[in-house]
């Protein structure tokens, strides 16, 4: 099942050639995954109660052309495979005319919040700069899983 949103390239999305950065391509693809799963029912405070998370484990990311401030984009995202605790999941962003800008191949692992195994991993990939920014949301969610369990 695919799903899209349409957005706007805004100035603050920019760089200081006045089109979209590496980083504005990439939350726009964790934007796209985040909003699928609040729209079939498993956004983060679901998985938060079911003790849940998805840390993404790897992506390759290809940039063909970095659209303009205020260029009217298209950006999609479509799981295509699962295999035990992995998930696996590609993204595009495109013009409104259907041009390819961007896309993306991303893994994703699916891990129980509250196990000490899983801190132990997510310590490794706090040292990736290019995990951070996803990274931070799930270590925000287990620090208040653990500060609840632990007082």
């Amino acid at each position: 099942m695919n799903y899209s949103f349409n957005s706007r390239v805004r100035y603050s999305e920019t760089g200081e050639n006045g089109k979209l950065t590496l980083p504005g391509v990439l939350n726009y693809f964790q934007d796209c995954c985040t909003f699928h799963a609040e729209s079939v029912g498993l956004g983060g405070d679901v998985l938060k109660a079911r003790d849940r998370a998805w840390v993404l484990s790897s992506w390759q990311v290809i940039v063909d052309e970095y659209p303009a401030m205020g260029t009217e984009i298209r950006i999609t995202t479509a799981p295509y495979d699962f295999k035990g605790f992995m998930g696996m999941r590609n993204f595009t962003i495109e013009t409104m005319d259907g041009k390819k800008l961007a896309w993306a191949n991303s893994n994703w692992t699916h891990l129980a919040i509250s196990t000490t195994e899983i801190f132990t991993r997510l310590r490794l990939l706090r040292k990736l700069p290019s995990l951070r920014r996803t990274v931070c949301l799930f270590m925000s969610l287990y620090r208040e899983q653990q500060s609840t369990t632990f007082q």
